[in-house]
């Protein structure tokens, strides 16, 4: 962020009307309470409490009025190099942010001099958030894409690498950020899914342990057979229940 135009809390009163025009500078939105009902580039866009409206320069937008009050922060501001966010990001809002916009309601509120130019500074942690919390849901989408390939394809060979492919990345990046997440490697994850689903195969007693081993993808029963006793203390025979 370059410089700050226009900071404006609308503290439940009703949204004033915009009329369809192109703005030349960047718009960001929260919204507290209340709906705002926008268009941005002709598509429709609706803000509840948490929402936020990111616009960016050379953007069409539109505001409908509304006969409810609404409680709202603007921020209107150059940026030379703007982080890329969706127009419409949903339950954003963290106590955080709310924090944030009280000390910028503070700030404008004391009329210090040149107020705008400790602002910006706020708008810019604000951003900073926002783009930690929108990768911390990429990251969290990208491991529970990870998990159901594996589930899906359990009696089958899994590498990384083509872990790697289903999701764009590099099998070292998935390794890491899947063990960030969840304390596993990939590996040890498909290990334990294939030991679990083989010691449930194995007290149903409906298939030969040898079956078993090829159900959950281990084409070599003896190596099946080292890694359950490894992971279990028992073998399969040993761990299958008696008459």
């Amino acid at each position: 962020m370059e410089k700050l135009i226009y900071y404006r809390h609308n503290k439940n009163g009703k949204p004033a009307f915009i009329q369809t025009a192109k703005i030349n500078f960047y718009e960001l939105t929260i919204v507290l309470s209340g709906k705002l009902e926008y268009a941005v580039n002709k598509k429709k866009v609706s803000a509840c409490s948490g929402d936020m409206v990111f616009l960016p320069n050379g953007c069409e937008r539109f505001r409908e009025t509304s006969k409810l009050n609404v409680d709202y922060v603007s921020f209107n501001f150059f940026c030379n190099e703007c982080p890329s966010l969706p127009y419409y990001i949903e339950n954003i809002v963290s106590n955080k942010i709310h924090l944030l916009i009280k000390a910028c309601d503070e700030i404008k509120g004391s009329h210090i001099e040149n107020s705008d130019l400790i602002i910006l500074p706020i708008l810019k942690s604000i951003f900073l958030l926002v783009k930690t919390e929108l990768e911390s849901r990429s990251q969290k989408t990208f491991i529970v894409k990870i998990q159901k390939y594996i589930k899906q394809n359990l009696n089958k060979r899994i590498s990384l690498t083509d872990i790697a492919k289903i999701v764009s990345y590099t099998p070292n990046y998935c390794d890491t950020l899947f063990k960030t997440e969840t304390g596993k490697s990939i590996n040890n994850y498909i290990i334990d899914l294939r030991m679990d689903e083989a010691k449930n195969l194995i007290t149903e007693k409906s298939l030969t342990l040898k079956d078993i081993a090829h159900s959950v993808g281990f084409s070599d029963y003896n190596y099946f057979a080292r890694t359950f006793k490894k992971r279990t203390g028992y073998t399969p025979s040993e761990y299958c229940p008696k008459a």
